[in-house]
């Protein structure tokens, strides 16, 4: 397109110029015409070579770049999906030993609940059967309940405890892992 241009410019001077001047001057005027346009031709087919050389070596900057864009983000997923997975498995374990707690502690109070049960009945039958040798044991006995109420109640708060601080260690590893 540029030499079909540079051409017809040429050929627009050219006719001017044999209307004006001989034919010899004119060929001579139109050969220095061509060697510069030749000149110019050969500089810009210079400056479009190094153009695309430049133009290629900045394509595989960006192209490595982007390989090794593309390599991070591939570890970066393949940790995040490891990193899921441990949580997965950590949930799952934690819940694991909050049901088993839950359960071990639903089956200490029903030992502490059948256990008063039974002290109150053998209350109850110490209490029919004899009266006065009762009421002489009676202190003693309401004294041994008493114990083992508090007896219980430490159990019990010494369980709670460790459910609580057990729960604790979960939820901090759970905070951990996040």
């Amino acid at each position: 397109m540029k030499k079909l241009i540079v051409i017809l410019i040429v050929c627009m001077v050219g006719l001017n110029v044999s209307a004006q001047m001989p034919d010899s001057v004119l060929i001579q005027e139109l050969k220095k015409e061509v060697k510069m346009l030749k000149k110019e031709a050969k500089g810009l087919k210079y400056q479009v070579s190094t153009l695309k050389k430049q133009h290629q070596e900045d394509l595989e900057k960006i192209k490595t770049s982007l390989d090794e864009n593309a390599g991070k983000v591939g570890d970066l997923k393949n940790e995040l999906d490891g990193t899921n997975g441990a949580l997965a498995e950590h949930q799952q374990s934690s819940d694991e030993r909050i049901g088993v707690l839950e359960a071990w502690t639903k089956k200490m109070l029903m030992i502490l609940i059948i256990m008063f049960g039974i002290l109150f009945i053998v209350l109850l039958i110490l209490v029919l059967m004899n009266r006065s040798a009762v009421k002489k044991n009676f202190i003693k006995l309401e004294a041994k309940v008493e114990n083992v109420k508090e007896e219980h109640s430490i159990a019990h708060k010494e369980l709670e405890k460790k459910y609580l601080a057990e729960l604790e260690e979960l939820k901090k590893g759970f905070a951990d892992k996040k």
